[in-house]
C-alpha cells in the first residue's frame, strides 16, 4: 500500500480523501499539507505545512488545488520529485466520479445479464480510471492502451487548428509503473506501450467494456472502428470522448439477451 499526502486541507482535500477511503484505494493517508492550516488537523489526520514534507515517508502526493503554480513550487521550493506529484486526480475528479458511478451500475446489469468479456481503455494517462475497471471487473483481462508519453506527432497533425491540443504537455506525465502501482488485480492487465491502433495487433478478444479517452480524432476513429465490432453480443458498453468535447455512448443488453 501506498503512502499518500493531500495537498490542500480545504474542500478539494476532503473530496479527495473521502474518495480514497469510501473506494478502499489503496492508499495510506499520512497527513494533509497546507500552508495556512498547517499544525491543525483534519479528519483525524495531521496538517502539516509544506516545509515539512521532506521528513515525511510518501509515495504520492496529490494535490487538491487548482493553482498551477503548485507542481513547480513542490519541485523548486520544497525538493519533492516531480514523479511522485498527482495533480491530475483533483482536476479530473468531477469527471471521474460519475464515470465511476455509471460503470458501477453497468457491473451490476453484466452481472444481471450474464455478460462477460475482456475491458479495455484507450488513453490511460496516470490510470486514475483503469484502475476502477481493474476494480470492478477482476476477472477480466484488461488492455491499457496508451503511448505513456503524452499525444504523438502524428495524431496531433490530424487535429484542426483550434483544438490548441500543444497546450496539454501534462500528459506526458506518466509512466507505467506509475499506473500498474493502482492496480487492485495487476495479473489480470495487458500493458499496450506505444501508438493504438497498431499496438491493438493480436488482442482480437471480445470486450464487454471499452472506455475511449485518446482525447485527439485520429485514436478515438480507430478505436470505435476497432471495438465496436468486438462489444459483446446483446450489448456492451463503449465510453467515448472527442477533443474537446465528452461523448457518452453505450449499449445495454436487450431483454431476450
Amino acid at each position: 500500500m501506498q503512502k499518500a499526502l493531500i495537498y490542500g486541507a480545504g474542500g478539494g482535500g476532503t473530496q479527495i480523501y473521502r474518495e480514497l477511503v469510501a473506494r478502499e484505494e489503496p492508499y495510506e493517508i499520512v497527513a494533509f499539507v497546507d500552508r495556512l492550516r498547517g499544525g491543525t488537523e483534519k479528519e483525524g489526520l495531521p496538517v502539516i505545512f509544506p516545509n515539512e514534507m521532506a521528513a515525511q515517508t510518501f509515495d504520492i502526493v496529490f494535490v487538491a488545488t487548482q493553482d498551477n503554480t503548485v507542481r513547480d513550487t513542490l519541485v523548486r521550493e520544497y525538493g519533492i520529485p516531480d514523479e511522485k506529484i498527482n495533480t491530475a486526480r483533483y482536476w479530473n475528479s468531477a469527471e471521474v466520479a460519475p464515470r465511476v458511478r455509471a460503470l458501477e451500475h453497468f457491473r451490476e446489469l453484466c452481472d444481471m445479464y450474464g455478460m462477460k468479456g475482456s475491458v479495455a481503455e484507450v488513453g490511460v494517462f496516470q490510470g486514475d480510471f483503469s484502475k476502477h475497471i481493474n476494480r470492478l471487473f477482476p476477472e477480466s483481462k484488461l488492455y491499457l492502451y496508451d503511448t505513456f508519453e503524452g499525444f504523438s506527432e502524428r495524431d496531433k497533425a490530424q487535429e484542426t487548428p483550434d483544438a490548441e491540443v500543444t497546450a496539454y504537455t501534462h500528459y506526458a506525465n506518466t509512466s507505467v509503473d506509475l499506473v500498474m502501482k493502482k492496480m487492485a488485480h495487476p495479473d489480470q492487465i495487458v500493458v499496450c506501450k506505444g501508438m493504438f491502433p497498431e499496438t491493438a495487433t493480436g488482442a482480437d478478444d471480445n470486450y464487454v467494456f471499452v472506455s475511449l479517452d485518446p482525447d485527439l480524432y485520429a485514436p478515438v476513429l480507430a478505436g470505435l472502428e476497432y471495438f465496436y465490432p468486438r462489444l459483446v453480443h446483446g450489448g456492451g458498453y463503449l465510453y467515448t470522448t472527442s477533443f474537446p468535447t465528452k461523448i457518452l455512448a453505450f449499449g445495454v443488453p436487450s431483454p431476450s439477451f
